[in-house]
């Protein structure tokens, strides 16, 4: 529901699908997700584990609940928290999409879908509409 408060506009907690954007076809299982709109922000927190899978394609998401704006500050990376795994890991928003890309927090690598083979993923990620 959208409402307005002293002229700021609010989206309440809303459920959105994180799907596989890595070409691979990957079926997230425990998928959790939603986002708030307050303002010009968005916050999109999720969870999903990823299948067990020897996939070598770059890891990324689909779906996100509102388009990426072309700006640098609206492509800043969220920190993300993996369930037993070895890399420390970031999800970048790609610009004009709905998607965002995983990548190695300190090469900035990308991470490939084996990496987070079995692993449960989870973050918030905060971009702005325009």
């Amino acid at each position: 529901a959208v409402t307005a408060l002293g002229g700021l506009s609010i989206v309440a907690p809303t459920a959105w699908t994180p799907t596989d954007n890595s070409g691979a076809a990957l079926s997230f299982s425990g998928v959790s997700a939603k986002y708030s709109k307050y303002g010009n922000m968005i916050f999109a927190g999720f969870s999903v584990t990823y299948p067990a899978t020897v996939d070598g394609s770059n890891a990324s998401f689909a779906g996100l609940p509102v388009a990426v704006p072309n700006q640098t500050y609206a492509q800043g990376p969220c920190a993300v928290w993996c369930s037993g795994g070895t890399i420390p890991i970031v999800l970048h928003p790609t610009a004009n999409t709905s998607t965002a890309a995983f990548l190695h927090h300190d090469t900035g690598a990308a991470v490939l879908n084996s990496d987070l083979t079995g692993l449960t993923v989870r973050g918030m990620l905060v971009y702005p509409v325009s």
